[in-house]
């Protein structure tokens, strides 16, 4: 039989090999959940950075838009001050055979 001394010893020695091995195989699957979420996390920031490209390409689209609008409100601007200009002759010249 076994040393009533050695029995203590040997269930420390046996609980701490449990709890090594338990150790061992939890840090195995912590790493690999850490592997798994640093992927999932450069999966969002390229999905990002790809959305990223899209925006930028929208606000050059939408500062052309922008620029041509511009250009053409300027042009219809003139034409109105044209034609009030011409109205405003056209107003004058009939005042000044009234009178």
């Amino acid at each position: 039989m076994l040393d009533p001394v050695l029995i203590p010893v040997l269930s420390f020695v046996g609980t701490l090999a449990v709890v090594v091995v338990g150790f061992l195989y939890s840090n195995r699957r912590i790493t690999d959940l850490r592997i798994s979420i640093q992927a999932q996390f450069e999966a969002y920031q390229k999905q990002l950075e790809a959305y990223q490209k899209q925006l930028e390409a929208y606000q050059k689209q939408l500062q052309a838009y922008q620029e041509t609008n511009e250009a053409n409100f300027r042009r219809l601007e003139d034409v109105m001050l044209h034609k009030f200009a011409e109205l405003d002759n056209r107003l004058s010249r009939l005042e000044g055979r009234r009178l």
